[in-house]
């Protein structure tokens, strides 16, 4: 867990970030934090190195932004409040753009140790494949909270030959019509802006999809 006083900086960063379009200045941060420029550059400092924060040359000196790192770390603190508080919120709206992958999710959701867990916990039996969806930018930190709820875990297994790990899934409904899920860790090669999708039909002939076409869904945290 961060320090204290480095998530208060974090925080207040992320702030101003979005007042000025990431264009905060140290100067203006110095001033919105109440606190000497001295002990706000090792704060700096500190989250640099974390990688929580960058910086970027500007008119008026340097401006902070914080990182995709950073914003994780945010949504960590914002969950945790949330259940603290008994606030968690029962829907996620997203929204993305579909793409073609590599085509490896159909072997591992075909693997039939997986499949049985999918039909048990999931309540459908999963189409061959997955629907790749890159997030769109304005819902990015969304997907960061929701990784951080509770998830419907489908263990992992050995087959003799090879380990499969376990898959984390969030049930969801695609377009206001079909109920699928989000899976994660199906060996994926993509990063935190990519969510793949599973359902008992096939999303790309169903929904018409192709390459470039948005997706919306909403997704609901395991409680």
């Amino acid at each position: 867990m961060l320090k204290p006083y480095l998530f208060f900086t974090l925080l207040k960063i992320a702030e101003a970030s979005i007042e000025l379009n990431n264009q905060a200045s140290t100067s203006f941060l110095v001033k919105k934090l109440g606190i000497p420029q001295q002990t706000f550059s090792r704060h700096l400092k500190e989250l640099k190195k974390l990688n929580l924060v960058e910086t970027i040359k500007i008119a008026r000196g340097e401006a902070v932004s914080v990182t995709v790192k950073g914003y994780k770390e945010l949504a960590l603190i914002q969950a945790l409040l949330e259940k603290i508080l008994k606030i968690q919120p029962t829907e996620i709206k997203l929204e993305g753009k579909v793409f073609s992958g590599l085509g490896e999710g159909a072997y591992y959701i075909s693997q039939p140790e997986y499949k049985k867990q999918f039909i048990e916990k999931l309540g459908f039996n999963p189409y061959p494949g997955t629907l790749n969806v890159k997030i769109e930018e304005c819902y990015l930190r969304k997907v960061f909270l929701l990784k951080c709820y509770p998830s419907i875990i489908i263990e992992g297994f050995s087959n003799g030959k090879r380990s499969f790990g376990s898959v984390n899934c969030y049930k969801a409904l695609l377009e206001n019509k079909i109920e699928g899920a989000i899976v994660s860790a199906l060996r994926s090669h993509y990063g935190d802006d990519v969510l793949e999708i599973i359902a008992p039909v096939n999303l790309r002939e169903t929904l018409k999809l192709k390459d470039g076409d948005k997706i919306f869904f909403i997704v609901f945290p395991t409680h």
